[in-house]
């Protein structure tokens, strides 16, 4: 009990207790969760009843919806992919004969396990009946044992096309061992994959003490023997001269028994011309005059002892 003084007043005056009394509009929890329920039900039931009407129709639409639903949650396949996963044998066991003209690609795929000549024969053409171009630092090769590989046989770059070491300036002149050594850039690489080998661009100098056609006018240069052909090929350019005002060995007389040699015109003297530089020495025992019983008039067992000792003499200088 509460207690209110009263204004002017010096008692208290006993006052009620104040309730607040509310009423509630809205259901408790549990009736809520049954209404629910009771409309789940019932819904449930309307459902249960339209797909016992409408059967047929209800499939259908389940179907569909997982068609849709799997394709939505699978990922797409490339056609690559599909031809990949086939396995096919390869012509490698094709066992009829290719026709005439034709040739077994032993690369190439079946259809699955079957394999048949349109699909594994191709035109044989090989790299002889090659025209085309090749890139820089590449040459063709027109050998008839390098078959074509290209669709159907035809002749391709890929086929008839050879890298040179200039394609792959991996190995240098300092990579050649020895010292009569050269680099050749122009030579074809023969390695795995057309890979460039020490081999392939290393190669022994050529001289041109080797080279004997000198053109009219010309004649060989003084130092032949110390003279490179570039790549190994001796040509004129290199390996000859202007004639000048020197002797050569096309008026030299040469000693008996030696001959003169076959291209006296391009043979420099010099100063002077010998039997070293001009003359070629016999090369079997019947080339010389002493030779033989029947080898000229002063040979035989009637020999003048004077006149053999004369050649005797001749054949020592």
């Amino acid at each position: 009990m509460k207690y209110k003084k009263i204004l002017g007043g010096s008692d208290n005056i006993p006052q009620p207790m104040k309730q607040n009394n509310v009423t509630s509009t809205s259901g408790s929890i549990s009736s809520s969760i049954k209404k629910s329920m009771a409309e789940f039900k019932n819904m449930y039931t309307k459902i249960i009843e339209f797909i016992k009407n409408n059967f047929i129709f209800s499939l259908l639409v389940c179907i569909l919806l997982s068609i849709y639903i799997s394709l939505f949650l699978t990922d797409t396949v490339t056609q690559a992919e599909l031809d990949a996963a086939v396995v096919n044998k390869k012509c490698s066991e094709l066992t009829d004969t290719c026709p005439f003209g034709k040739r077994k690609d032993e690369t190439l795929d079946c259809d699955g396990d079957n394999c048949t000549t349109d699909k594994c024969c191709v035109d044989n053409n090989n790299c002889s009946s090659y025209t085309g171009t090749c890139p820089a630092n590449y040459v063709i090769t027109t050998d008839s044992t390098v078959q074509c590989t290209g669709d159907n046989g035809s002749c391709t770059q890929d086929s008839c096309c050879k890298k040179t070491c200039d394609a792959e300036p991996t190995i240098t002149q300092a990579d050649c061992s020895g010292a009569d050594t050269e680099y050749r850039g122009a030579s074809v690489c023969t390695g795995t994959n057309n890979a460039c080998q020490e081999s392939d661009c290393c190669h022994p100098r050529v001289y041109c003490d080797t080279f004997t056609s000198c053109p009219t006018g010309q004649m060989l240069k003084s130092d032949t023997s110390s003279t490179v052909c570039p790549n190994g090929v001796c040509d004129a350019s290199t390996c000859c001269q202007d004639s000048d005002s020197s002797l050569d060995c096309s008026d030299y007389q040469c000693t008996a028994p030696n001959t003169l040699k076959s291209n006296p015109d391009i043979i420099e003297c010099g100063d002077s011309c010998t039997d070293s530089l001009c003359c070629d020495t016999p090369n079997s025992p019947n080339n010389g005059p002493n030779n033989g019983p029947n080898n000229g008039p002063n040979n035989g067992p009637n020999n003048d002892p004077a006149d053999v000792k004369e050649i005797n003499k001749n054949l020592l200088v």
